[in-house]
């Protein structure tokens, strides 16, 4: 097993590309964009495009993020409070700027949604 503490350029390279195109399929799935669902035009196949890829990309990043932290042998508690309190923070304002912008109601509910705690 290589040493982990040492990153592989390539697969950082890599990484950043399947950023780029996550971020290319959200610009596609939220661009609120609107084509005629009877013609097949260049714009919508572009979009379709772009959504497509930014699925692959964020298969890429999760493969590679699970590589990087396969070495770690121990969870450490730090690590843990640090990871809540950022997902707690960012939820947090995120839905602030979503309830400033009348895109949201804020409220507990609706943070609690954000957050991927809710009932399906």
């Amino acid at each position: 097993m290589q040493n982990r503490n040492v990153r592989d350029s390539s697969l950082e390279l890599l990484r950043l590309i399947a950023v780029m195109m996550i971020i290319g399929c959200h610009f596609a799935q939220y661009g609120e964009f609107t084509f005629p669902h009877e013609n097949i035009t260049v714009n919508r196949l572009w979009q379709q495009l772009l959504f497509l890829v930014g699925q692959r990309g964020n298969d890429i990043f999760i493969l590679i993020s699970g590589y990087f932290l396969i070495g770690s042998q121990e969870i450490k508690s730090a690590k843990v409070i640090r990871l809540i309190s950022e997902l707690v923070f960012y939820t947090v304002l995120i839905s602030s700027l979503a309830a400033i912008s009348d895109l949201q109601d804020f409220s507990i509910i609706s943070i609690l949604r954000t957050s991927g705690f809710h009932k399906t």
